[in-house]
C-alpha cells in the first residue's frame, strides 16, 4: 500500500471529483491533515481508489458496479497485516450492500455522523437550543 503524500492531491481530486463521497470529512485535505495521527495509506484497485488506516478500511470510491469486488481484494491485502479489520465511515447504503453481499453486519457509530443544521436556526439563533450560541455570540459582537 501507499503512503499518503502531497503528492497524491491530484490522485485523489480525480476520484473525489468524478465520485463524491457522502462523507464531509472524506477530502484530500482532511485526509492529509490528519495523515500523521492516522498513517493513511491507500491502493487503487479495479479503478476504486480505497484507503486504510492501520487496520481500519474506509469507504471505496469508484464505479460502484466495482467497489464491492474492490473492497474485498483490499481487505485480503490488509489481512495479511492485521487479524482484525474495521470498517469504518460508511454511509448506509454502502453499509446494506456490505450486509447483503458479505453477510456483514454493520453498526451505526454515532459519533462519527455528520451533523446538519437548518440555515433558519443558525440565522436566527432561536429558542433555548441555541440559547448558549446567541450569549457567545453576542460577547463576542460586543468586544468587537
Amino acid at each position: 500500500m501507499k503512503p499518503l503524500s502531497i503528492d497524491d492531491k491530484n490522485v485523489f481530486d480525480e476520484f473525489f471529483c468524478a465520485y463524491p463521497p457522502e462523507i464531509s470529512e472524506y477530502t484530500f485535505t482532511n485526509l492529509l491533515m490528519w495523515n500523521h495521527v492516522y498513517d493513511i495509506r491507500y491502493e487503487i484497485i479495479d479503478g476504486c481508489l480505497l484507503i486504510a488506516s492501520g487496520n481500519n478500511i474506509f469507504p471505496p470510491v469508484g464505479p460502484s458496479e466495482n467497489t464491492l469486488a474492490a473492497l474485498e481484494k483490499f481487505y485480503e491485502i490488509l489481512k495479511k497485516d492485521y487479524s482484525e479489520i474495521n470498517l469504518t465511515r460508511f454511509d448506509n447504503e454502502s453499509a446494506s450492500k456490505i450486509k447483503e453481499n458479505f453477510n456483514i453486519e454493520m453498526k451505526p457509530d454515532e459519533d462519527n455522523f455528520d451533523y446538519v443544521y437548518n440555515t433558519q436556526d443558525l440565522i436566527n439563533l432561536s429558542g433555548r437550543k441555541y440559547h448558549n450560541k446567541k450569549k457567545s455570540y453576542k460577547q463576542i459582537h460586543e468586544n468587537l
